[in-house]
């Protein structure tokens, strides 16, 4: 009794607190993924669940007023977010858009920084959990606004349960997302995103992959002309402004290229780096990779590789050098992106430089017959047990770890709350005593305040004096004259 009117005061300010049944429980799945079944810790994931303050509290009403707590003081609390966090395979799918929405009023509110990994790993897993794993992407790619930066490991049980669902789009979203991040430092997050992003290059068309071609509108089409205070040169970092999924996925696979390199798979870190850069459209760069390979004593590139550069280059769009500049006012972001393209003429010496050094590397003997996938598909499952014992130690004691947070971060907002309410105590009892003198002592102060003469007149008086009668006026005037002619 007194452990649930305290976790009540503590929690919510207000809740009265009626039990409300899980409408959904949680359910896990016996399916092997490429981790193996102990990496997800679920006994230490269930045994959470066993927080007394997770059981005094229903979902849909404490998610309801920390709504309202947020439209009144602007501010929702991290305790109360990492709560509902926890809540939320409780939540029907109906309910996900609200549950959302409080996610982006925390990032706004204060107590949002710094970021806490207890919240942003139990919102991954619950999602995961509730078949809703596709609804993570776009919180993750507008993770400004929605607050969700997860954190490694997390981000390896997402990338494993596409894999497991042979989703590769999807998870080669998200390792794409690991990229334009710059946090491929997890070894078991940078395997399985390996694994992602190649097997979605070997599925995918990259008619499908391909850019939009850049266009200028058609010249009779109206344009809406908005007035603004200045004009902004527009730029394209080539990074985070990125809108092609070709681009995006080359990318990654030059960064992943890059880190296999350091482990000395230098076949398969040079074919995924050429074929990166073909795929970015940054040829010079593909075309040096292997003529650093033609020049070397035992390097070689797969076959696929080449493959995937001569179709980028027959497929790219070409830059006219003759088209007239754009006034500083009418140019957009794909102005710039063109700028990045290659003429004609460049595309057909690239072709030629290509041509040559793909028959130097056959007489050679160092182009590889096989695809990307065999050479990854065995280095990613002989180094993932590798790292997965460390990976669930952690796991365990992090769930451990956050639950102690928790109680204190619960204790910290309850003595706040009890402060706060003494405060506004304090506050009311001077307001009545104030307001007890004012009374008591209003006669006693009554000729005093009589006395007080005010310094100016009042205002009323010159309208007063504007509005009087014109006949009274003229006769003052004839009184003043008489008067100076007696004297």
């Amino acid at each position: 009794m007194a452990a649930s009117l305290f976790l009540r005061r503590a929690t919510s300010r207000v809740l009265k607190g009626v039990l409300n049944p899980c409408k959904l429980s949680l359910t896990y799945s016996n399916r092997r993924y490429l981790l193996s079944q102990a990496y997800s810790c679920k006994e230490a994931w269930k045994k959470r669940l066993d927080d007394p303050v997770l059981h005094q509290i229903p979902l849909s009403e404490f998610a309801i007023q920390l709504r309202d707590q947020y439209e009144k003081e602007k501010n929702i609390s991290a305790v109360d977010m990492e709560i509902l966090a926890n809540k939320l395979h409780e939540m029907d799918i109906d309910e996900v858009e609200f549950m959302e929405d409080l996610m982006i009023k925390f990032r706004k509110s204060p107590d949002a920084n710094p970021v806490r990994d207890s919240i942003m790993y139990v919102v991954m897993r619950s999602y995961i959990e509730k078949n809703m794993a596709d609804r993570l992407l776009p919180l993750m790619q507008a993770r400004s606004t929605t607050g969700l930066f997860p954190d490694a490991i997390s981000t390896s049980l997402l990338l494993d349960h596409f894999i497991e669902d042979k989703d590769f789009a999807n998870a080669a979203l998200v390792a794409c997302e690991l990229m334009l991040q710059e946090d491929l430092a997890h070894p078991t997050s940078r395997l399985l995103a390996l694994y992602a992003a190649v097997h979605h290059l070997e599925q995918a068309s990259l008619d499908d992959l391909a850019p939009e071609e850049i266009r200028d509108p058609p010249a009779g089409e109206e344009e809406d002309w908005v007035p603004v205070k200045y004009i902004r040169y527009p730029t394209y970092d080539d990074h985070f402004d990125i809108q092609s999924q070709q681009h995006l996925l080359g990318k990654t696979l030059v960064s992943l290229g890059r880190t296999v390199g350091v482990g000395g798979h230098g076949t398969l870190a040079t074919s995924l780096q050429v074929a990166g850069s073909a795929l970015h459209h940054k040829f010079g760069i593909s075309l040096q990779l292997l003529s650093e390979v033609a020049d070397s004593g035992d390097g070689a590139v797969v076959h696929d590789c080449l493959t995937f550069m001569e179709e980028s280059l027959e497929k790219v769009q070409v830059r006219d050098p003759e088209k007239p500049e754009k006034e500083v006012g009418l140019l957009t972001v794909q102005d710039e992106m063109y700028k990045l393209l290659p003429t004609q003429e460049e595309k057909e010496a690239f072709q030629a430089q290509f041509q040559q050094l793909r028959q130097r590397l056959q007489d050679q003997g160092k182009v590889v017959e096989d695809k990307l996938s065999s050479l990854v598909a065995p280095l990613v499952l002989s180094e993932l047990p590798q790292h997965e014992a460390r990976d669930i130690e952690v796991q365990t004691e992090n769930l451990q770890k956050w639950v102690q947070e928790r109680q204190v971060l619960l204790q910290e907002q309850l003595h706040q709350l009890e402060k706060k309410q003494k405060v506004q105590e304090i506050e009311t009892a001077l307001k009545e005593l104030r307001d007890k003198e004012e009374m008591l002592r209003f006669f006693e102060l009554y000729d005093k305040v009589r006395l007080v003469q005010p310094k100016k007149l009042p205002a009323e008086k010159a309208v007063v004096e504007d509005e009087e009668d014109e006949e009274v006026l003229r006769a003052k005037r004839i009184k003043r004259r008489k008067y100076r002619h007696n004297v």
